[in-house]
């Protein structure tokens, strides 16, 4: 498997064209694993339904991988060219550069943080509860600069405290 960002510039840019002939082209691998997709997810819920007394948790995670099909399908939400990661402390005197990309949270409020929401609604219905991992980063990110310069995002509490608070009624309102 390759990143997807190396993929041919038409499927990797979203272009319709080459979406389609994507589809087409790899139709059979399509089907089999939305069908495996479909199965597992079918067993997952008659597992809970069926097992009343046995409660699954998980987690929500904050950050997704760059490599992921989330960054690819929504490029326009994401900063490619900069990272997450935490500001250098007593344990990590350099801070930590996790190589994640970074929210643009202001494209990615509208409509209304649609692909947080579509997320924890999903976390939702696969398990019982769930943790929000790394909660404090719904608040404020650390951004790593490709120049190495770092700062939070947003910069300023009482917007870090807007931010974070308009994130959490989201994750709230899935359950």
């Amino acid at each position: 498997e390759r990143y997807w960002r190396d993929w041919d510039p038409g499927v990797r840019d979203r272009r319709h064209d080459a979406l389609h002939a994507a589809r087409v082209r790899l139709s059979d691998p399509i089907r089999y694993y939305s069908y495996v997709q479909w199965m597992a997810d079918e067993q997952g819920r008659r597992a809970r339904r069926d097992n009343g007394s046995v409660l699954i948790y998980g987690d929500f995670p904050f950050m997704v991988s760059g490599h992921s099909a989330d960054i690819w399908s929504r490029q326009h939400d994401f900063r490619l060219d900069a990272s997450v990661g935490v500001p250098p402390d007593a344990t990590s005197p350099e801070g930590q550069d996790w190589g994640l990309p970074v929210y643009r949270w202001d494209d990615s409020a509208a409509p209304d943080h649609e692909w947080l929401r579509l997320r924890a609604r999903r976390a939702a219905t696969l398990f019982d509860g769930f943790r929000v991992d790394h909660l404090v980063g719904f608040f404020r990110t650390y951004v790593w600069e490709r120049d190495g310069s770092a700062a939070f995002s947003p910069p300023d509490e009482s917007d870090q405290l807007r931010q974070g608070e308009s994130i959490l009624n989201v994750l709230r309102s899935a359950g």
